[in-house]
């Protein structure tokens, strides 16, 4: 659906960058970027924020900031597990996760 619908608006605009206007074929050109960078803005970096948030609900956490610090401050790629907190460093141990069961077992 994203595919088309941005090909058929890359026609469109492509057909209204070629008029002989200044201001439209300028907006066209506008258009035609933002188009592009949406594309791939969407197919990247928001499919990987949508993975990030997967993983949030997967952990049963209610806010952002721990999915934010638990980002930055340890490997965001490994196995988690549910039920899962994050080890303060306050008590002398690395940052990691401990839990029960597997989050991705086929229960």
């Amino acid at each position: 659906a994203i595919l088309m619908t941005t090909a058929t608006d890359l026609i469109g605009f492509a057909f209204g960058f070629m008029t002989p206007s200044f201001a439209i074929r300028n907006f066209c050109a506008f258009m035609i970027a933002g188009l592009v960078l949406g594309f791939f803005l969407v197919l990247t970096f928001f499919m990987g924020c949508l993975g990030v948030d997967t993983r949030r609900e997967a952990l049963e956490e209610k806010g952002y900031i721990g999915t934010v610090w638990r980002f930055l401050s340890s490997n965001p790629f490994r196995r988690l597990t549910a039920g899962a907190e994050i080890l303060s460093e306050a008590d002398g141990k690395e940052g990691g996760y401990q839990g029960e069961r597997t989050v991705y077992s086929s229960e």
